[in-house]
């Protein structure tokens, strides 16, 4: 695709065009999409994926002539840097719902200053960026996102725990939250599984060194909600939980590889979970092998042998 390409969807339905996404191209220029974007006054979602000339400025650029925009992403565009983006983006601030900036070049976002503008805000991926949030201090309860209800922040260089304290314990609407890998360690993740937390859907916290007395937070807090949960390559886990009232309702997908969890520990959380129909347990040792291979057959066993009788 060309500038001459834009330039003619641009005449035939710019006026009508809402959605545009656009693929790695070295032939359109930052100048012809900025032209473009001038052209298209109900443009809602802009996608940029690898636009190796796009920068915050230039972003800012489109923004500022596009105010209708709801749904951004720049993913892959490396001179992104996000130090000013809230301030580039102010255009859309009340109405900015989607931001994806994952796989960029974000050194530090100031997510607290997000908070404050971008009451929109629904969907945050920020997976692989290096810095999110410098050390956050304050713990003010009036700032949060009310309307978040994604985060995904996998395999993130740095991101500051009083910030994520904060934004899991005043986003009532967050429903997924992904924080796998994280290549610089909360290492006190159970702060933030200490706090009042939303009915998650999913929980991702994958090499988070998640311990039993982690994994028992996670069964009393979440055990209603859970539908999707990867603790994958948490070595210090076993899986053992005292077990209360309640179970894992509508747990139907979850990753324990790499874990420590025991056969016997494995058969009793089949037990609490009785919507469960996805289970890794990849390179997990201490699960015998059969039941390793088929982890639902000792259950479909008992109920054979109790239908005989």
């Amino acid at each position: 695709m060309t500038d001459g390409d834009l330039d003619l969807i641009a005449e035939r339905s710019a006026g009508s065009l809402q959605s545009l996404r656009i693929s790695p191209s070295y032939f359109i220029t930052a100048s012809g999409l900025l032209s473009f974007a001038k052209s298209c006054p109900n443009l809602v979602a802009l996608h940029m994926t690898r636009c190796e000339y796009m920068t915050d400025r230039k972003l800012g650029e489109i923004v500022l002539v596009c105010p209708t925009l709801e749904d951004i992403s720049v993913s892959r565009c490396w001179q992104i840097r996000g130090r000013k983006l809230h301030d580039k983006l102010r255009p859309v601030q009340k109405k900015l719902k989607r931001l994806d900036i994952s796989v960029t070049g974000v050194l530090n976002l100031q997510m607290a200053k997000f908070m404050k503008g971008y009451p929109a805000l629904e969907v945050i991926n920020a997976g692989d960026c290096h810095m999110l949030q410098e050390e956050y201090r304050r713990s003010d309860p009036s700032s949060s996102f009310p309307n978040l209800a994604y985060l995904n922040l996998d395999r993130t260089d740095f991101v500051a725990q009083t910030w994520l304290k904060l934004t899991c314990m005043t986003s009532k609407n967050l429903r997924f939250l992904s924080l796998n890998m994280l290549r610089s360690k909360i290492y006190r993740i159970e702060e933030i599984l200490d706090v009042e937390l939303p009915p998650l859907k999913y929980l991702g916290l994958a090499g988070q060194d998640i311990t039993d007395p982690m994994w028992q937070m996670i069964y009393e807090k979440l055990g209603k909600s859970l539908i999707q949960c990867d603790l994958s390559r948490n070595k210090s886990l076993s899986g053992a939980l005292v077990v209360r009232d309640g179970n894992f309702s509508v747990l139907e997908c979850l990753s324990l590889r790499g874990t420590r969890i025991t056969s016997e520990n494995l058969e009793s959380l089949i037990n609490l979970a009785p919507r469960l129909k996805s289970l890794d347990l990849s390179g997990c040792r201490w699960v015998e092998r059969a039941l390793r291979r088929t982890p639902f057959s000792f259950k479909e066993q008992a109920s054979t042998k109790g239908g005989k009788q």
